[in-house]
């Protein structure tokens, strides 16, 4: 081919391909390095939950005295572990934990998502302390020192409206992400 059936067939694509371009957009993509890399288990009673499953005790609806309360809360962690299985190390390192998921409209309260289950209550999750509630598709809890490898919670049955419970089953999904730092 010579130099000017390449000039030409170079101008012809580049026409082509400036109408192909016409529309723009953005693509925003994030990332991290990290000195640290782990693998996070959920653990309920230091017992490693391979289907990531937290179970709560039952609960009956007339121990619902108030709505946006928890209750019946239950610990559970997020355990950090290398590709061994053994604790990663995370001496001197904080983390910053940012949940999200479904939340019940004017409630920080996790849907409810059984076909057919109980009618208004859902899940809150907790911070460490068994009450603080953590802030679901808001800021992250802060664990100022996550050098033991198991970052800490709670999660409780929590109704929208106390007075109108229904029995059924309840299930909800969160969803997280973790910096360590």
């Amino acid at each position: 081919m010579n130099n000017f059936t390449r000039i030409i067939s170079i101008a012809a694509i580049s026409g082509i391909s400036s109408i192909a371009i016409a529309n723009t957009g953005e693509v925003i993509f994030n990332g991290v390095v990290s000195d640290t890399t782990c693998t996070l288990d959920v653990s309920q009673q230091g017992i490693a939950q391979a289907d990531n499953t937290v179970t709560l005790d039952p609960i009956t609806t007339a121990e619902f005295l108030a709505s946006d309360t928890a209750y019946k809360a239950t610990g559970f962690s997020l355990v950090a572990t290398d590709a061994g299985s053994a604790t990663c190390n995370l001496t001197g390192k904080g983390a910053s934990v940012q949940w999200t998921g479904q939340l019940y409209v004017g409630h920080n309260i996790l849907q409810n998502i059984a076909t057919g289950g109980a009618a208004n209550v859902g899940m809150q999750l907790l911070e460490s302390d068994g009450t603080t509630p953590v802030t679901v598709n808001g800021s992250p809890s802060i664990i100022a020192d996550a050098s033991g490898a198991s970052l800490d919670f709670n999660v409780g049955y929590a109704a929208t409206d106390a007075t109108a419970v229904t029995e059924g089953q309840v299930r909800s999904i969160a969803n997280y992400s973790i910096v360590f730092n």
